[in-house]
């Protein structure tokens, strides 16, 4: 019944239980279960983490792929045009309030009194705090403590502030502070005097501001003034920023705006907060063809987006369209509110039009920019036209097409300026374009050589002349009078400077140094010191010969100014003075800041996109009219400083170039007062008189569909083989044994071998005299070849054509290359001057080569005498010889002031003859 009792073992023993046999034992069902769950728990873990981690790649993926911009990079690039862009004129003018308001303000806000001074010797522009009256109080206790911040619009950095004023309504500052800013700078700035009360604890309050534009403020004498305070702009009227970057591929018409954030937006709802989304909507001739829209981002005012919108736009379209961006925010319950808008394009303005040019400039590259958001009304109208307050930021006569295009930044012809430098065609050789030599005419010259009279309007820098007598060797042997009749004494000094550098010494001159020298002067706003110290010494020289016609006509023996009038001769040996440094240091002819004021005014609103401005007037217009060997590199730096050709380091050029300066008349006080400045070329260069044409065709040879020269090396090669020819004179001139006499004298009987500056004189004409060269005989029916520049064309008259010999010839410079014309604008100027040519009593010359750059007509007898009558009904005697004594030549000819359209700047000119 009972149980067996156990059998006995061995005895226990007191050492610890081997651990070999406990890892032996059954594992219990709990830590089993424990040890399955966190496994399970680790397994899912895991899982859930790649899971996670790769679903943010997916979306970091896509997200790159839509945007192609790294937010880092955008902020940066956002950062960096809100540093270059310039504010709108409509920002650094307040809005004006009802009239019930700006009488309160008047009364709560304050005066405030300022003086206005400028130093015109030192270049500063003075202003004076002087006092404040019935300032309002902003501090509990019923006062305030003010200052005062100065400072010129759009240049917010650069300030000064007064001292403040404790616990006081009428503080009396009576402190002064000063603004370097060239006088020329002033018109487009604004004076900002904003008052505030100072806190210690807080942002400080603005009270008032008042607000001077330079533009009507008459520096000539002290300005003492009272101004109400109006009430300075408030953070809470802006809209917001938004940044976004577009992106066009040419080859496949398609138009990438990728929305990329927004920052600081005007808070819409009752918490303070906005849930905004962005609407995209493409615009052609103001109608809307496409939309799109972003995602809403609730509950922020600084909401990232990085969502990108494709467009389909061809490329002869692209200009025809707009882009606008409409930031709204969303409501459940009623009508989403628009925030503001934003519109890029063609015919926007501002920031806009900026971003629009440099997408343009840089295909299949997203280019991104910040821009800000203005009030949707205001800127619906700024749709379809310019708008009023960006109407100061344009150049004078900038237009607009119809279908809301715009053409160039001053379509008007503005970018060539008052005064021409350079010719805009290449040189010709002028003994090909003239007739034939009659064997028959070598009895009637003195030197029984025949002889090739020339009259030349506008030739600007000689690059004809230079080209016809170096290649003279070529042809049978004539002797040359060039007649030439520039609209500036400044191009007639310019013309004696060239060729005293052409005839200069080669053995005081190497070719080399002579090239350089001329390219620099010719071409370049800026010189080395060895040019300039050049450039001052011939200039003195110059200066002592043309008052001393004797002296003159014994070391200049081409040169004749016997036609030039007493006040003239005056006027030019002012000019060799100015540029032999009559007035010491660069100050007197500030040309960086000249420079860069015609090109603000020229740009406008696209200043801040000048490189794609370049960009494309170069390959839109340049490229596309003959001129592709212009590299895009020399044709920037040309447009940013004026130097075409940098032959040396860019930091040896520093020394202003004054054979570019010149005077024009402006109004100052009711008066008219001659101002220097440079009021020459800023749009096309001097790259095309030697630059895109070559004798030697490797020059203008291509790889891969790009020239391996450019413009400058091709210029510089040109140039030093004319210089070549050139030096070969005065090897034939030492060759002779019996030297040749200059023009006018009898006794000198012996041709030379080769050409010698004996062998063509230089004749300039006075100024304005192309319409009363007809009422000397000795011009009447004289010159065999007439040469018209194409700022010179309005004087194209039967009266000017009175002065060609039956069977001369005509020849007239297009104006192809001239950048701010569209199409129809030259296929117009060329129908003008057909129409001009044949009034003259003119034809189209048979045969002649098809050009677009130059057009050639040529004198029929028949037509010849009919206008030698009609312009002669005063003098019927008619001249008894065509080509007169030399004797007489030396006699200046009685010519009458020249009229008010013959002074008229060359880009009006232009436009002169393209209106008809």
């Amino acid at each position: 019944m009972f149980p067996e009792p156990p059998t006995p073992g061995p005895p226990a023993s007191d050492s610890p239980p081997d651990s070999s046999r406990i890892s032996q034992g059954p594992v219990p069902p709990w830590a089993l279960a424990t040890i399955v769950l966190v496994s399970g728990l680790l397994i899912f873990s895991c899982c859930f983490c790649l899971y996670r981690k790769r679903c943010r790649r997916r979306m970091s993926k896509k997200s790159q792929a839509q945007a192609q911009v790294h937010l880092q990079e955008v902020k940066e690039l956002g950062q960096s045009y809100i540093d270059k862009v310039q504010p709108e004129v409509e920002e650094l003018e307040p809005a004006l309030s009802g009239p019930g308001q700006q009488v309160a303000e008047k009364h709560e806000l304050g005066r405030l009194q300022y003086s206005l001074d400028y130093d015109f010797q030192s270049g500063q522009l003075l202003v004076g705090i002087l006092q404040a009256k019935g300032l309002a109080a902003l501090d509990l206790g019923g006062s305030s403590d003010p200052y005062v911040r100065v400072y010129l619009l759009p240049d917010k950095r650069r300030r000064h502030e007064t001292k403040v004023h404790r616990q006081t309504l009428n503080p009396h500052f009576e402190e002064n502070f000063a603004f370097k800013v060239p006088y020329v700078e002033l018109g487009g700035r604004v004076l900002v005097m904003a008052v505030y009360d100072f806190d210690r604890f807080s942002r400080n309050d603005a009270i008032g501001e008042v607000r001077v534009p330079m533009s009507s403020v008459d520096l000539g004498r002290p300005v003492l003034a009272w101004r109400e305070l109006q009430a300075a702009p408030r953070e809470e009227d802006k809209l917001g920023d938004i940044c976004f970057s577009l992106r066009y591929v040419p080859t496949a018409g398609k138009l990438t705006v990728i929305v990329l954030e927004a920052k600081n937006l005007k808070k819409m709802d009752v918490g303070g907060l906005s849930d905004p989304y962005v609407k995209v909507h493409l615009l052609q001739g103001g109608k809307k063809v496409r939309k799109k829209k972003t995602t809403i981002k609730k509950n922020t005012l600084n909401p990232y987006y990085n969502e990108a919108f494709s467009f389909e736009v061809p490329c002869d379209q692209v200009q025809n369209v707009q882009v606008e961006l409409t930031v709204l925010d969303y409501d459940k319950l009623g009508k989403n509110e628009a925030i503001g808008r934003v519109a890029v394009g063609a015919a926007a303005g501002g920031a806009g039009l900026r971003h629009w040019a440099d997408m343009l400039a840089n295909p299949r590259r997203p280019i991104a920019q910040w821009h800000s958001l203005r009030p949707p009304d205001r800127h619906r109208r700024h749709d379809n036209r310019v708008h009023a307050s960006d109407s100061d930021t344009f150049p004078i006569g900038q237009k607009f097409e119809a279908g809301g295009a715009m053409t160039t930044p001053a379509g008007s012809g503005t970018g060539f300026g008052s005064v021409s430098w350079w010719g805009l065609s290449p040189a010709l050789d002028l003994q090909a374009e003239s007739p034939l030599v009659d064997p028959d005419s070598q009895a009637d010259t003195e030197h029984g050589t025949p002889q090739l009279d020339v009259l030349l309007l506008g030739s600007v820098d000689g690059r004809h002349l230079l080209r016809t007598l170096a290649r003279a060797a070529l042809w049978p042997r004539r002797r040359f009078q060039f007649y030439v009749l520039e609209n500036n004494l400044e191009a007639v000094a310019r013309h004696m400077l060239v060729f005293s550098l052409v005839l200069e010494n080669p053995a005081k001159m190497g070719l080399q140094e002579k090239s350089e020298t001329f390219l620099e002067v010719w071409g370049n706003t800026l010189l080395r010191p060895p040019v300039a110290a050049f450039v001052r010494a011939q200039a003195d020289r110059l200066a002592h010969l043309v008052p001393e016609p004797d002296r003159m006509a014994e070391q200049l023996p081409w040169l004749r100014l016997g036609a030039l009038k007493f006040r003239e001769r005056d006027a030019l040996e002012a000019v060799f003075r100015f540029w032999a440094g009559g007035e010491k240091g660069p100050e007197s002819f500030p040309i960086r800041c000249l420079w860069d004021t015609r090109l603000r005014h020229y740009l406008g609103s696209r200043y801040d996109a000048r490189r794609g401005v370049s960009d494309w007037d170069l390959h839109m217009k340049l490229h596309d009219r003959g001129a592709r060997v212009i590299h895009i590199h020399e044709f920037r730096r040309w447009r940013d400083t004026g130097i075409a050709f940098e032959l040396r380091d860019s930091s040896a050029y520093h020394v202003p170039n004054r054979t570019l300066a010149s005077g024009h008349l402006m109004s100052h006080r009711g008066e008219r007062v001659a101002v220097r400045g440079y009021w020459g070329d800023i749009a096309t260069g001097p790259f095309v008189a030697f630059g895109i044409e070559a004798d030697d065709e490797g020059l203008l040879r291509t790889s891969n569909g790009k020239p391996i020269k450019t413009a400058g090396e091709i210029t510089q090669h040109n140039v030093t083989e004319l210089f070549r020819a050139m030096a070969a004179w005065e090897c034939g001139k030492v060759a002779q044994q019996d030297p040749v006499e200059v023009l006018g004298q009898a006794d000198g009987t012996q041709e030379p071998a080769a050409p010698s500056p004996e062998s063509f004189t230089v004749h300039f004409l006075p100024l304005g005299s192309a319409q009363t060269l007809h009422h000397k005989s000795c011009y009447k029916g004289r010159f065999h070849l007439l040469y018209m520049a194409c700022g010179m064309v309005h004087l194209l008259s039967p009266e000017l054509g009175a002065c060609v010999a039956p069977g001369g010839r005509l020849i007239v410079e297009l104006a192809r290359y001239l950048v701010d014309l569209r199409h129809e604008q030259l296929q117009g100027f060329t129908t003008r001057v057909a129409e001009l040519a044949q009034a003259a009593g003119f034809a189209p010359e048979p045969g002649a080569r098809p050009s677009e750059t130059f057009v050639r007509f040529y004198r029929s007898e028949d037509s010849a005498t009919d206008c030698i009558n009609l312009a002669v009904e005063s003098r019927p005697s008619a001249p008894e010889v065509l080509a007169p004594h030399p004797e007489v030549l030396d006699q200046p000819p009685e010519v009458l002031d020249p009229s008010p359209e013959a002074m008229n700047p060359p880009s009006e000119d232009l436009m002169q003859s393209l209106q008809g």
